[in-house]
């Protein structure tokens, strides 16, 4: 007995639905199938929308969340991850096909970026504000170390500005002048070239006051004034000590960090 037409109307009735991604009706082949949407295509984006958190509950989101949280905090599982990762890209890239096909991409990639001015915009404003966050991070922590230093140094008798800082200053200060100067006379011609400027201002400018021995004193001292300050002799004094202040310094540092060691 054929099966009536209401019947099968009731039946069809049953098996429609709506597509929960376009809205289109579709009828599904049976009954008990849930059939939420009409097509491979929508289907595709139902997944992807399930899959990113959409149209799930906060408290699946907030779970897998915390899930996902509590996975990759695992050092173990981070560590076999990348290990896992960097066989696969191993393996991949072992067949020549690939390599070539990947660093052919990255080129043109690259090439592409770096022809770009909007990218070239982009690069530029976030290495200046990579480099400034970093500058002012190690620039904020070195100066709380060196603030925190000088006041244990105050605090203790011991800083820049005592009187032991002082003194090893004054002492190191007149060791280097000392064989700075001694290298001098050593080293260059200064001695004769300051006997013959001498000898050409005391000509140019000779003595004809009393024969009191303050008073020639006092030419004595301005004989040597202006000697120590000739064009000549600074021209020759000026650059060697330039050079030899820091060398004596560093052979200072060096006697330091000698006396240091042996004690």
């Amino acid at each position: 007995m054929p099966t009536p037409d209401w019947i099968k109307q009731a039946a069809l009735a049953k098996r429609q639905r709506i597509c929960v991604i376009c809205g289109a009706h579709f009828v599904v082949p049976k009954n008990d199938r849930p059939g939420k949407t009409c097509s491979a295509g929508c289907l595709s984006a139902l997944r992807a929308d399930n899959s990113s958190g959409r149209n799930q509950r906060p408290e699946t989101v907030a779970k897998r969340a915390a899930t996902l949280k509590a996975i990759r905090a695992d050092p173990a599982r981070n560590e076999a991850w990348k290990k896992n990762a960097a066989a696969g890209l191993a393996k991949w890239l072992a067949a020549p096909a690939n390599a070539e096909a990947l660093a052919r991409r990255s080129s043109e990639r690259m090439k592409q970026r770096h022809t770009d001015p909007e990218f070239q915009k982009r690069r530029n404003e976030r290495s200046s504000r990579v480099m400034k966050e970093n500058w002012q991070q190690h620039h904020d922590k070195f100066a709380a170390m060196a603030g925190e230093r000088y006041a244990e140094s105050e605090a203790a008798g011991t800083g820049i500005n005592s009187a032991e800082a002082k003194a090893r200053k004054a002492l190191a200060a007149k060791w280097i002048m000392t064989k700075a100067q001694e290298a001098l006379h050593t080293e260059t011609d200064y001695n004769a070239a300051y006997a013959d400027v001498q000898a050409r201002l005391r000509r140019e400018f000779p003595y004809d006051g009393p024969s009191e021995a303050a008073d020639y004193y006092e030419y004595c001292q301005m004989i040597g004034r202006l000697t120590a300050n000739h064009p000549e002799l600074r021209a020759i004094a000026d650059p060697f000590m330039s050079a030899a202040i820091p060398r004596f310094a560093a052979e200072w540092r060096a006697l330091r960090r000698a006396e240091t060691r042996a004690v």
